[in-house]
């Protein structure tokens, strides 16, 4: 049973866990839970990004298309460059596991959300793997493929919450590719 003393007691520490004060400690805070990203608010897009959006949507709406054609090209473009990056983070958290054997860090502790993403992005820039393997995981080393499957096998939990975002982007393709497809196939029959 609560009693009018312990209520007390547990606002007055309220008060004291207020949460982080200093902008370091907010920014810091604000990526507890951040694992990939897909799920974050996008910011601006590169001028790279952009560029790789127009060239794929001229590619996709061909030359001549209409004003309706090119922006359902556009929505294609972009889902289609968001399913490369979902799939080339899929392979970054199989590589991460078949070389450290786990999310974790070697000496047990856990990675912090902002290291796991700044590791997962310097191997997504280089294509090398940011730490040296960790000797003590026990990963099979025999075989590669033996290697692949486990790092696969315990990759899966992370692999099956891209998947929700796969799932996702790949309907929004089809049906943009869907629209356009009954755009030409209205002019044709004009």
């Amino acid at each position: 049973m609560i009693n009018a003393r312990k209520i007390a007691a547990n606002r007055r520490n309220a008060q004291k866990s207020t949460g982080p004060r200093s902008i370091a400690g907010k920014s810091r805070s604000s990526c507890n839970s951040l694992r990939h990203g897909l799920s974050a608010a996008r910011s601006a897009p590169s001028r790279q990004y952009q560029q790789q959006v127009e060239q794929l949507t001229r590619k996709i709406a061909g030359e001549g298309a209409d004003p309706l054609t090119f922006e359902q090209a556009r929505t294609a473009a972009e889902v289609q460059l968001r399913l490369l990056h979902i799939r080339r983070i899929r392979m970054a958290f199989i590589d991460r596991m078949a070389t450290v054997g786990s999310f974790f860090a070697p000496d047990g502790a856990k990675l912090s959300a902002r290291d796991a993403w700044n590791l997962t992005n310097a191997y997504l820039v280089s294509g090398f793997s940011p730490r040296p393997p960790d000797d003590e995981a026990n990963v099979p080393k025999e075989e590669e493929a033996e290697r692949t499957a486990e790092a696969i096998r315990r990759a899966l939990p992370e692999l099956a919450k891209l998947d929700r975002f796969e799932k996702r982007a790949l309907a929004r393709r089809d049906q943009a590719l869907g629209l356009i497809r009954e755009r030409l196939r209205a002019d044709t029959e004009d």
